[in-house]
């Protein structure tokens, strides 16, 4: 039975969004695995909306965030299908609904942030029906 867990946050949630971290594959805000203080300091401050931890039959499968832009993070440990992320997405729409449109500062509707090299989600998000909206370059080389 898939369910999330609202990041409240403790030491258990910390220690295993730290044990996500460390397996995570691909990344979009950062490069290098924090320290833990540095960790359990961003986790005790949480900077998302709403953060989850992502269960099924008792074990953790990954983590999902709210963004107060209304973008989602996704975090989940592969292998997984298309169907568990279907539902897990439709677990966190039925728990907590996109903010107000803002005209240039914020969509109507929630966006997921993909890295271009996360190749399973990209597939996996458009067996579910999602179409891409955009592509986001850093100005840095």
């Amino acid at each position: 039975m898939k369910k999330l867990e609202v990041i409240c946050p403790n030491e258990k949630q910390i220690e295993m969004l730290f044990s996500l971290l460390k397996a995570r594959q691909h990344g979009i805000s950062h490069s290098t695995l924090p320290s833990y203080t540095s960790h359990k300091k961003f986790v005790i401050e949480n900077p998302y909306r709403q953060w989850y931890l992502a269960w099924d039959s008792g074990h953790c499968k990954g983590s999902i965030y709210v963004q107060h832009d209304n973008s989602i993070g996704i975090n989940l440990v592969p292998p997984y299908s298309a169907e568990t992320l279907g539902e897990y997405l439709l677990l966190l729409e039925s728990d907590i609904q996109p903010l107000p449109r803002i005209a240039s500062v914020r969509s109507a509707c929630f966006f997921i942030n993909v890295s271009p090299n996360n190749k399973e989600l990209v597939k996996k998000l458009e067996i579910l029906g999602y179409k891409i909206s955009q592509v986001s370059y850093f100005l840095k080389k």
